[in-house]
């Protein structure tokens, strides 16, 4: 083998090693990535299931959520509120 060509060939392992550690971390990241998509959900899935089973929260959704009756208007009107309430 000549000296040129040993180079060569030098060359070419270099560029083909470089290409595949690209590869190889290519796949470490992604892995990192499903690992980190799978424990967030699991997270998700046990936040909602621990809600869901606790006592704190079996109150009624109008209570929870601060909502109010609707049967007036926040604004002065002269027409019955929806409930037919008047002013």
């Amino acid at each position: 083998m000549r000296r040129s060509q040993s180079g060569q060939a030098l060359v070419e392992w270099a560029a083909v090693a470089f290409v595949l550690l690209l590869f190889a971390l290519g796949l470490v990241a992604i892995g990192q990535i499903v690992g980190e998509y799978m424990a967030v959900r699991s997270a998700a899935s046990q936040a909602a299931f621990a809600a869901m089973q606790s006592p704190s929260v079996r109150t009624p959704l109008a209570k929870r959520s601060g909502a109010v009756s609707w049967s007036r208007s926040p604004c002065k009107s002269t027409s019955g509120g929806l409930n037919g309430e008047a002013p």
